[in-house]
């Protein structure tokens, strides 16, 4: 799955979520986490990308630094 098809399968559940809570405003940011979530255990796919409008935090789970998944 390209990284186009997964942005547009993680909006359209995002906005379904939206839609089904009520469209509340000032939650776009829980709905589009939950809806990664709910895409990456449909498609087994790790995902990276990010709200539209919002950044990518930092940290290991965004890329950066020498996360190996390991416990020390």
């Amino acid at each position: 799955m390209d990284d186009r098809t997964l942005h547009q399968l993680i909006t359209e559940t995002a906005r379904k979520l939206w839609q089904e809570a009520g469209r509340p405003d000032g939650n776009d940011q829980a709905h589009w986490y939950e809806a990664m979530r709910q895409v990456s255990r449909m498609t087994t796919l790790p995902l990276v990308t990010s709200p539209p409008g919002h950044e990518q935090p930092e940290g290991p789970l965004s890329g950066s630094g020498e996360n190996t998944g390991k416990l020390s």
